[in-house]
């Protein structure tokens, strides 16, 4: 459904990470997939403190999950480790 990416500053002081929000729809109902990125993993890319290039799900297209860790946040299903299988 929609994919955004955010640029944090760790809290020890030693540079940023990319968080990278991905909707999934469900039927029925909506999932968040959290992903974390280094910037030196060659995934995403910066400039300044934006980013410009990151890993998006491909639109209205089906794909499939293999959840390995979840939690529920406000009565929402949030993904925080998965693997694109398909």
């Amino acid at each position: 459904m929609s994919s955004v990416a955010k640029a944090l500053k760790r809290k020890d002081g030693t540079g940023v990470f990319v968080i990278v929000r991905n909707e999934i729809a469900l039927q029925p109902g909506l999932a968040t997939w959290e992903a974390f990125h280094d910037p030196k993993d060659g995934k995403v890319k910066l400039d300044g403190d934006n980013v410009i290039a990151f890993p998006k799900l491909p639109d209205f297209q089906q794909v499939t999950l293999k959840v390995l860790r979840w939690e529920e946040k406000d009565k929402r299903f949030v993904i925080k480790d998965a693997e694109l299988v398909a």
